[in-house]
């Protein structure tokens, strides 16, 4: 069992101080000692020496504390209120050049912000600008969406389709981060670059439901999507062959979702739908029950695409027909069990949306944990 070495008396370190001071060293202070019968280790000489022969020997008058040779602290109350003012804006300046305004370090600046200020840093997220209409819009329809549409097993019933682009540009994708050995300046040419012209690509038109996905389709780049093309290419094979083929008996309970683009909201395309409904029994959601500027509170926007795109980014197709062939197989590889968790997700944000009266969620998820975690200003 280990025991704490016997503490050494006032007679053995002024003893060894003296043979230190006459220039022995340690290994002849030690047979010194031993001469004497006193046993000491190197580290006994050195506490001796560094530390407790100082302070017996009045160096550092017992009872009384050192005093701290750091410079007092900065951070007052007054550069604190300062910091503050400087870092709650909507476009906080660099903690180097908050610390060059304020008159004091940045890591002075980082600890106020931290410890004092309690602040975490959080990147801005990428919406859309929302007039005053936009945001009360926003704010009655996504009510409207919620109630009449997707609450109790409603959201069961609900199709959602939507058009996005699609590149080669978007496949076999550069990494955007590279390594070099620390320490050294040493820049390779390895960059990211922009292309100076637009990639080739074509628009997809997908959707899906609780009950599965809707047939990929395919728009050619040279073909004007306008509200005829629409309705014969897009909205005839859904009605007819896609919604059947999901809901069987029940396609009368399905309710079809879609954005306020031009060609969906043409006065033709809303006789057209009537006329689906009248013959097939599937309904199609009010324009005015969808709210605008939304693709925060559309599944295809905040989850189907963006699952796609990524999967592109790992492919390495050369030709159109060949980018067309892998995002039949990427769509089909998609998994309807988180296709439908983003179906209940769309149940909170249209609630969340209206819980922050129509402005934009995305850069605060506090509904992702209930809404008892709501801000309290709501």
């Amino acid at each position: 069992m280990w025991r704490m070495p016997p503490k050494i008396d006032r007679y053995w370190e002024g003893y060894i101080t003296g043979l230190s001071d006459a220039k022995y060293s340690y290994f002849a202070i030690i047979k010194a000692c031993k001469q004497r019968g006193f046993v000491v280790s190197k580290k006994g000489i050195s506490s001796v020496l560094n530390s407790c022969g100082k302070r017996r020997s009045g160096a550092i008058p017992v009872g009384k504390k050192q005093a701290d040779p750091r410079p007092s602290t900065s951070r007052t109350p007054d550069v604190i209120r300062k910091v503050r003012s400087l870092v709650t804006g909507p476009n906080p300046a660099t903690q180097r050049a908050i610390a060059t305004k304020v008159g004091t370090s940045v890591y002075t600046v980082n600890t106020i912000i931290n410890r004092d200020l309690k602040l975490e840093k959080r990147h801005k997220s990428h919406v859309h600008k929302l007039l005053p209409r936009h945001v009360n819009e926003r704010r009655t329809n996504s009510r409207k969406l919620y109630e009449r549409y997707l609450a109790g097993e409603k959201w069961k019933y609900v199709v959602t389709l939507d058009e996005a682009y699609v590149y080669l540009s978007d496949c076999n994708k550069p990494r955007a981060i590279f390594y070099r050995p620390r320490g050294t300046k040493e820049f390779r040419k390895w960059y990211k670059e922009c292309r100076e012209s637009f990639s080739k690509g074509f628009m997809l038109v997908a959707g899906y439901s609780y009950n599965g996905k809707l047939t990929l389709h395919k728009v050619d780049p040279k073909t004007k999507v306008n509200a005829a093309y629409y309705q014969a290419n897009v909205l005839k094979p859904i009605f007819e062959r896609d919604i059947p083929a999901l809901y069987g008996g029940e396609a009368n309970q399905v309710w079809i979702h879609q954005d306020k683009a031009s060609s969906h909201t043409a006065a033709s395309t809303r006789l057209y739908m009537e006329q689906m409904q009248d013959e097939t029994g599937i309904h199609s959601i009010p324009f005015d029950d969808i709210p605008v500027k939304s693709p925060d509170a559309s599944p295809m926007d905040f989850c189907a695409f963006g699952l796609l795109k990524r999967a592109l980014g790992s492919r390495r197709p050369r030709t159109l027909s060949g980018l067309w062939k892998i995002c039949q197989e990427e769509w089909l590889r998609i998994d309807i069990g988180v296709l439908r968790a983003s179906l209940l997700q769309w149940k909170l944000r249209c609630r969340a949306i209206a819980a922050m009266r129509g402005y934009q969620i995305e850069h605060n998820r506090w509904w992702r944990k209930g809404f008892s975690a709501a801000p309290d200003h709501l």
